[in-house]
């Protein structure tokens, strides 16, 4: 598994003002992350300044990715909720 708190965010910011060039950065930190994971692995991420940002780049990788925490309420079994008060909570699943 790969535990992120907050480094794509930052990734995403080191492109300043050119939003493209982030954008690259991302999808070069994500297809990396692909690289080193092995099928089936967990990328865990913990997003607050650019949680659009980093859901996007991964919808864009769908063949390779799949959604298992999309930052929502999510309801156990037995009632518990959860909430991301300062921080979104994202997760996907190599295929």
């Amino acid at each position: 598994a790969v535990f992120d708190k907050g480094t794509l965010d930052a990734v995403y910011l080191s492109g300043g003002a050119d939003k493209e060039l982030g954008l690259h950065h991302l999808e070069l930190a994500i297809q990396e992350a692909g690289r080193v994971l092995r099928k089936g692995g967990i990328m865990l991420s913990v997003s607050a300044a650019c949680v659009d940002h980093v859901q996007s780049a991964f919808d864009r990788h769908s063949d390779s990715w799949e959604c298992i925490r999309d930052g929502s309420f999510y309801t156990t079994e037995d009632g518990y909720t959860s909430n991301n008060v300062d921080g979104t909570i994202l997760a996907w699943r190599k295929r």
